[in-house]
């Protein structure tokens, strides 16, 4: 999978100049970064990377499912702002509250 944030900046001749005084493409970017690296070592360790997002709107950057059904919820944020800190925070424990993890423990991912 090719999927570097670095040839997108290039390609759109943007530098660093630019992405300090865009913070929303900034932020894009640094999550492609994020996630292209997150599905580097999740699927080195047998396990698989996914977006979520439902009918009802809920988003979640990435939710990591290992072989054995464990699972976790990743949001990938740039910046240390408390209202997206709690945001993400929310989204994760919808998601948690309507996750059947037993119909996790029964797949084979």
């Amino acid at each position: 999978m090719l999927a570097n944030p670095s040839l997108a900046c290039v390609s759109l001749g943007i530098n660093s100049d630019f992405l300090l005084n865009d913070a929303k493409t900034f932020g894009f970017l640094f999550e492609a970064l994020v996630l292209r690296d997150l599905r580097i070592y999740i699927e080195n360790n047998d396990g698989n990377i996914f977006h979520y997002h439902d009918q009802s709107r809920l988003e979640v950057d990435a939710i990591v499912i290992l072989r054995n059904g464990d699972w976790g919820g990743i949001e990938i944020k740039l910046g240390s702002s408390l209202e997206v800190i709690n945001e993400a925070i929310k989204n994760l424990k919808k998601l948690e509250a309507s996750i059947d993890t037993t119909f996790l423990k029964n797949q084979n991912f």
